[in-house]
């Protein structure tokens, strides 16, 4: 089962072919106390691009997965709660890029290690696959090749691992 802040807006979700269930937060407390879940996965997240504000921001990627761990930790005492991080939150990272989103990423997990136990927190790096939107790095490259665009990259001495949506489920 997925929690959703949004049922409506799941379109990017639609290539897991009907393996998870999305409900809205108002339903999880509901779902935790007829089922036993081992673990819940915080996937959610806005970027801060097409003129969110800073409170939407903050509310998706901070507000909406401390209100998941709160949910489960007042109905289920095992369930783990699985944050997936960014690799701008890696120590040292000062690229500048998307300071909005990385300070809230870097927020969210200073309140998690404060959870007392249960929080494993999982970063997955370049998240690609169906359904991307065109701003993403690997929508973006694949569509300038195709155009047949000179494309500028770096020097190429970055790490990144770039892992498909499907192997993430």
């Amino acid at each position: 089962v997925g929690v959703a802040r949004n049922t409506a807006e799941l379109g990017c979700a639609v290539g897991l072919g009907g393996q998870i269930g999305f409900i809205e937060l108002g339903q999880l407390p509901a779902a935790l106390k007829s089922e036993r879940f081992d673990a819940v996965a915080h996937a959610a997240t806005v970027y801060g691009r097409r003129g969110v504000s800073d409170c939407e921001l903050l509310d998706a990627n901070v507000a909406f997965p401390l209100r998941v761990l709160d949910a489960c930790r007042s109905r289920n005492n095992h369930c783990r709660f699985l944050n997936t991080d960014s690799f701008f939150n890696k120590p040292g990272n000062s690229s500048g890029y998307m300071p909005a989103y990385v300070q809230s990423k870097r927020h969210l997990w200073e309140w998690l290690q404060r959870a007392d136990r249960g929080v494993v927190n999982l970063r997955v790096e370049h998240v690609y696959g169906p359904r991307d939107r065109p701003p993403k790095f690997v929508p973006w490259l694949l569509h300038e090749l195709a155009a047949g665009k000179s494309v500028r990259l770096t020097a190429g001495e970055h790490f990144r691992d770039f892992v498909h949506v499907v192997d993430v489920a």
